[in-house]
């Protein structure tokens, strides 16, 4: 894994047929990433998916880099510092989170992307509902080793005890059982 001083930028991960993706794209390129250029302009934003339409591909500039689908999205996590999911809208439990957690990348984000995940304390503190306070968050976050240190070990382990394949298959068998129980009981 890339030591943190090899890391930079932020990173915007989504399937873009859905629609709070784009929406995300949108508010982030429009009005959070200005907010973080007025204190750090140095600080770059990659926006990466599958099905992006042309409304998020004209979103290119300096400093916003437009990628397409990714095979292996460790790569793009390799090279960031944070990632973030700016989702206004939309409902479960968000893939991108979990994947930036796993990687060991801490993730900003609003109150819509942390639904029903309920996440340790270090990641709600990573959590803003404006673009001022999101952008707060990634200036302040971004060049702070030791909180994305402590964020990286916490988001692993939360994923190790929360999302783990092996809980997440036991978790299914359970479902699974109740249900059976309950039709035999019919």
């Amino acid at each position: 894994m890339p030591s943190f001083e090899k890391r930079n930028g932020i990173l915007f991960l989504g399937n873009f047929s859905h629609a709070p993706n784009t929406d995300a794209a949108i508010w982030l390129t429009e009005e959070i990433m200005p907010l973080v250029w007025r204190q750090r302009p140095d600080i770059h934003c990659t926006i990466a998916g599958a099905d992006m339409p042309e409304s998020v591909l004209l979103l290119a500039a300096p400093g916003v880099e437009m990628i397409g689908p990714v095979p292996d999205c460790g790569i793009l996590f390799d090279r960031t510092r944070l990632s973030i999911a700016p989702l206004r809208f939309g409902a479960g439990v968000k893939g991108k989170v979990l994947d930036s957690m796993a990687a060991g990348v801490p993730c900003v984000m609003t109150p819509i992307a942390a639904e029903g995940m309920e996440l340790p304390k270090d990641f709600a503190d990573a959590t803003g509902e404006t673009a001022e306070a999101l952008a707060a968050l990634i200036v302040s976050l971004h060049d702070d080793s030791a909180t994305h240190a402590r964020m990286a070990r916490v988001g692993r382990h939360f994923i190790r005890e929360r999302h783990d394949h092996a809980r997440i298959i036991e978790a299914l068998g359970r479902i699974a059982e109740d249900t059976r129980v309950k039709r035999q009981a019919r």
